[in-house]
């Protein structure tokens, strides 16, 4: 359902650019994210561009722009011409938490980017290997502080969903962890598997496979109740941690046209005038 609104809300933004005699899309579309390939990110932005190209539109291209800080994907939608044709796919870490961690960002997320509409938002899957010793987050606790040097937990990448909910537990129990920043949650998620660190937090759809195919188990989710798909898998609350909760989210944001703090998608919005003043 999210993914059907996502389409109807991007497709309305060529009928809106197409009411002001601006033809759009008028060539194919590139969107960027900061993402390794192959992640839960990747394969669903990458199902979104697939269904706007069956809309009709002009091909949209996905493009990886992984890197330590996570910012080129940010960076090249910067540097684009702003004509709509590219686009940034917009998160909690690179467009919210990155702005206090990175002292020198090199863009604003509010001067340099239109909003166009939100995409989706998830919670965080709390999983280990299959053959960690620990079948719940006490148990998870309970081994980190009895290991010699705590427990060792994997991330998308600084400032990351994962780091944060990982900060959040280390927090709220008071047990040595260590964090271990990946690019993106692909490769962070084999060294998982092979268990080379103790736990992550990611998505579902990352981790699914290797739930699955019994290389990972699930101990908890970071909603603040159970969802439906999951029905035995217990909140962090559950658990007894009710801090540790998050839902990281998505958007998708474009290069300002002109000087608006928005492109909006009403007839009589700032995106019409921007249209004019091009």
């Amino acid at each position: 359902m999210r993914m059907r609104l996502a389409v109807a809300a991007i497709v309305l933004l060529g009928a809106v650019a197409a009411a002001t005699a601006q033809p759009y899309p008028t060539q194919p579309i590139r969107i960027f994210h900061n993402y390794a390939p192959g992640g839960g990110v990747d394969v669903t932005l990458r199902e979104l561009a697939q269904k706007l190209t069956d809309t009709g539109w002009p091909q949209v291209v996905v493009e990886n722009r992984p890197s330590a800080a996570g910012t080129l994907a940010s960076i090249a939608t910067k540097q684009a011409k702003p004509d709509g044709h590219t686009l940034l796919l917009a998160d909690l870490t690179f467009h919210a938490v990155s702005v206090s961690m990175i002292a020198d960002l090199p863009y604003d997320p509010i001067k340099d980017f239109a909003p166009i509409t939100r995409l989706w938002t998830f919670p965080s899957i709390l999983a280990v290997p299959s053959g960690h010793p620990a079948n719940s987050v006490n148990e998870l606790v309970a081994h980190a502080r009895s290991a010699a040097g705590g427990l060792s937990y994997a991330s998308q990448g600084p400032g990351s969903g994962g780091q944060i909910l990982g900060a959040m537990l280390q927090k709220a129990t008071g047990a040595p962890m260590t964090h271990v920043p990946y690019r993106g949650p692909a490769p962070a998620i084999v060294d998982l598997v092979a268990g080379r660190v103790d736990f992550i937090y990611a998505s579902y759809a990352s981790l699914r496979q290797h739930v699955d195919s019994g290389r990972l188990k699930m101990l908890a989710i970071s909603s603040k109740q159970r969802i439906k798909e999951l029905p035995e898998l217990p909140t962090m609350t559950d658990a007894g941690y009710p801090d540790v909760y998050l839902d990281v989210w998505f958007g998708l944001v474009g290069r300002l046209v002109c000087p608006s703090r928005s492109w909006g998608l009403s007839a009589n919005g700032p995106w019409r005038s921007c249209m004019r003043a091009r």
